[in-house]
């Protein structure tokens, strides 16, 4: 260590240069994350992950109030910071959509946290005060007195895996949802289990090519088929195409198509819009079909750019 002598002077102090500047401090950076590490975490909070969703159920479930009232954010908070890959492009999205605020995507975590975890506590049958608003509950009703079994039209928005036990007990319907098939089986029958004690039932598509013939039995009196359309094709921000499986099916059923869309208002507390059905012919012509789809297309965009943080689309493009 260099001792200083204070007060001692220099005998050539008139031609010392000035003392230079002290150096600056810097303090240690923390190492960044190892890779391996990262490929290890990761698999952890994917969303078909089995761990992931036993958690978040352990918690629906058992958990004290405060906690399914306080906690879930703050685990999308975490989950946010650990996928910067979505984060992205969920900020690409709402570029697209003109929503500033770089903490939009943050928020949109959040919001998925906490529809996962309220609807999870629903599908195991907590008891909780549910508020749930549903404006055009008329249209849903008029379509099922056709007889014919109704399809409903919705999208990864909001309390979507809520929506469908409420509609179902509130209108008395067997509700089965279309979904594909998640590549973790364990995770999926977990989940699925949950949703049928709901009075759910899930049809899974893309494991063999005659999948979508199953999907008829969803259809038929007191009865509802519901598929999401917003993870089609090539997308950023507004959605421009949807597929045209739900028409189709509608049209060869004679069953009406009745877009519903949900949103998160707070804890428990969700608005559920119900649109007029659409009746298309067994054989509609290519104007009545893209008449049918655009308006869809429309509700749809209209709904996402009113809830952008309530947009799930964390993926990118499927075919």
């Amino acid at each position: 260590m260099t001792k200083l002598r204070c007060g001692a002077s220099s005998p050539r102090s008139s031609e010392q240069p000035p003392p230079a500047a002290p150096a600056r401090v810097k303090y240690a950076e923390a190492p960044p994350l190892h890779p391996h590490s990262l490929q290890t975490i990761r698999p952890l909070i994917r969303a078909d992950s089995l761990k992931l969703r036993r958690l978040a159920l352990l918690g629906a479930r058992h958990g004290p109030d405060w906690w399914l009232r306080y906690s879930p954010p703050w685990f999308g908070y975490a989950f946010a910071a650990l996928l910067p890959e979505q984060r992205r492009r969920l900020r690409a999205n709402f570029e697209q959509l003109g929503v500033g605020g770089r903490l939009a995507s943050w928020q949109t975590f959040a919001q998925y946290a906490a529809c996962l975890a309220e609807g999870m506590a629903l599908a195991a049958g907590r008891e909780v005060d549910v508020k749930a608003e549903v404006q055009g509950a008329e249209h849903l009703s008029a379509a099922l007195k056709l007889g014919r079994g109704v399809v409903v039209v919705t999208a990864h928005v909001g309390p979507w895996d809520a929506a469908a036990p409420l509609l179902a007990r509130d209108h008395g319907v067997k509700v089965s949802v279309v979904m594909r098939r998640e590549l973790n089986g364990a995770a999926r029958e977990l989940h699925d289990g949950l949703r049928a004690k709901a009075g759910v039932t899930v049809l899974h598509v893309g494991g063999h090519p005659l999948d979508a013939l199953r999907l008829r039995q969803g259809l038929g009196p007191g009865r509802a088929l519901a598929f999401q359309l917003d993870r089609f094709g090539a997308r950023t921000g507004v959605l421009r195409a949807l597929p045209s499986g739900p028409f189709r099916l509608a049209a060869l059923c004679g069953a009406p198509l009745v877009p519903v869309f949900a949103s998160r208002r707070g804890v428990f507390d969700y608005q559920l819009r119900v649109s007029e059905p659409l009746l298309l012919p067994k054989r509609p012509t290519a104007a009545e079909f893209a008449g049918a789809e655009a308006s869809v297309l429309s509700l749809l965009n209209d709904w996402i750019q009113s809830h952008p943080t309530q947009w799930f689309d964390f993926s990118a493009a499927e075919p």
